[in-house]
């Protein structure tokens, strides 16, 4: 079987998990702009608590933490300029069963990096610019399961 994935931080991650199980010959990752030459301001940047937990299971968020700006609080203001209580994160301070009881802020193209790395590891390339064109559903395949049948 043969898994081609668009990527961003889900497509990466998504690939990385199929090579963990020994996919990574399957798999195509399309990627039209290569991120070295992107813009490295903006996009995502933040991943919570949970996501880090994923993170964790999958032996990514240790590279992630010693790269990110780790943060447990925030504030924010109104428009005079006035601290505004109980907006923003204020969610992380009262996350207590976790041990990633924080916001981990890293720019996605960094986040990207370490995903691409690990999967290298794993013998998936990724090559890059690569346009999707076209994509053919074969809608003869089905798949059954105890919901019923699926194509």
């Amino acid at each position: 079987m043969n898994y081609t994935l668009l990527t961003s931080n889900i497509g990466l991650l998504i690939a990385f998990q199929l090579a963990k199980f020994g996919h990574s010959r399957s798999i195509a990752i399309i990627e039209k702009h290569p991120k070295s030459s992107q813009d490295q301001y903006g996009r995502a940047i933040t991943l919570y608590p949970r996501s880090s937990e994923i993170l964790d299971q999958l032996g990514l968020a240790d590279e992630l933490a010693q790269e990110c700006f780790a943060c447990r609080n925030t504030v924010c203001y109104d428009k005079d300029g006035k601290e505004v209580a109980g907006r923003g994160w204020n969610f992380l301070e009262h996350m207590k069963d976790t041990q990633w009881d924080f916001a981990l802020v890293l720019r996605q193209k960094y986040q990207e990096e370490i995903f691409r790395r690990s999967l290298k590891e794993l013998g998936v390339d990724l090559e890059a610019p690569v346009e999707l064109i076209q994509v053919h559903v074969d809608e003869s395949v089905c798949i059954s399961s105890d919901m019923g049948l699926f194509r």
